[in-house]
């Protein structure tokens, strides 16, 4: 999703804390397995590469094909009445794009490249070999229905997170989310550049900028993360992780004055 890089320090399982990728999980489309990733690559051809700002198609557009991320990263942006944009999701490598134009059969948003992004496109004729294909469990068609399940229960899931959870709950979720992603691609869980503005994070978390920079700089100053323009290193990954989760009892705003290592702690209570 980003500019990524490969970091001195690498998770194993026993580093992550059991219970990170939980709620964290929502934030963000379920990239595809391996296996998956297999079977569609079988099915779909690579386009040229697109560059940063640019689109690989418009809101309201006719849906034509599937796309998979493999590199870089994109966002889903919504015009609505008023012109007004909202940042409905972001696309990570491994992950399907244009799922949701399936039933309408049209575009819901435009989707754009956040930097250098190379993708692979499912033309119609393989989106009927998915369709209709073998729905067994190793199928073409019974992968292509795990996938669409994954997506309707993310949708579901983010539309809780959203009324349920407080600002700082989505942040600490978002940042864990990312977190995963990388450790899956074989990259530091730990440290990572945000191909994202902090705008468009805001305006996808239903934050103002202004609360997005304000939560980094209170993550900050409580131990859990260094953040220097869009440079992440989490420094306390449990902790963040009990925020994320909702196993802290406070929030942060709760703990202006206290030490990072009572925040630390709070993943024990």
């Amino acid at each position: 999703m980003t500019s990524q890089y490969k970091a001195s320090r690498f998770a194993t399982p026993r580093d992550m804390p059991e219970q990170t990728y939980r709620l964290s999980n929502v934030c963000l489309p379920a990239p595809l397995s391996m296996g998956e990733l297999e079977t569609f690559s079988a099915i779909s051809r690579q386009v040229s590469p697109l560059r940063k700002r640019h689109t690989l198609f418009e809101q309201g557009e006719a849906f034509r094909s599937l796309y998979i991320v493999r590199c870089g990263s994109l966002k889903q942006v919504y015009r609505d009445i008023t012109r007004e944009e909202h940042v409905t999701q972001f696309y990570l490598p491994g992950e399907v794009v244009g799922l949701d134009a399936l039933s309408s059969g049209f575009h819901p948003g435009a989707t754009i490249a956040l930097e250098t992004t190379s993708v692979c496109e499912i033309g119609p004729e393989s989106i009927e070999e998915l369709a209709h294909g073998d729905r067994t469990e190793r199928g073409v068609g019974g992968c292509f229905l795990r996938v669409m399940s994954r997506a309707m229960h993310q949708e579901r899931m983010m539309v809780r997170l959203f009324l349920n959870r407080t600002s700082d709950v989505r942040l600490a979720s978002f940042l864990l989310a990312l977190s995963g992603r990388f450790r899956q691609q074989g990259y530091s869980p730990f440290c990572f550049r945000l191909s994202m503005s902090r705008s468009d994070i805001g305006n996808y978390l239903g934050l103002a900028v202004e609360t997005v920079s304000r939560l980094l700089g209170r993550f900050q100053h409580l131990g859990l993360l260094t953040a220097k323009g869009r440079e992440i290193r989490i420094d306390d990954l449990e902790a963040l992780a009990a925020l994320a989760d909702g196993r802290s009892r406070h929030s942060i705003w709760d703990t202006a004055d206290e030490a990072p290592e009572r925040l630390a702690s709070m993943s024990t209570h």
